[in-house]
């Protein structure tokens, strides 16, 4: 697989989609891309690259056969949270 796919629509704003593995053992620790919703449904791929680590001790290279947990958070800013997710799976 080369990403993650979503289709979703929401309200605009950005969101995030935070992939744990077995390098992730603290709550903080996650590889994370952003991705913008739409008001309207839309499909958006992720590819695996674009996820970036949040913590210098989880290895550089991230693996996706090694994912246990996939979270879409909003983040990073005070707003409403309003997205709807119909599929989200591998490409």
């Amino acid at each position: 697989y080369k990403g993650i796919k979503i289709k979703m629509k929401g309200n605009g704003e950005e969101y995030f989609l935070h992939l744990r593995n077995r390098s992730s053992r603290l709550p903080w620790q996650y590889y994370q891309a952003s991705f913008k919703s739409e008001p309207t449904w839309k499909e958006v791929n992720i590819p695996f690259q674009k996820f970036k680590r949040s913590s210098n001790f989880m290895k550089r290279v991230f693996d996706p056969n090694t994912i246990k947990t996939i979270g879409i958070v909003a983040y990073g800013k005070d707003h409403t949270a309003d997205l709807m997710v119909s599929e989200l799976q591998f490409y």
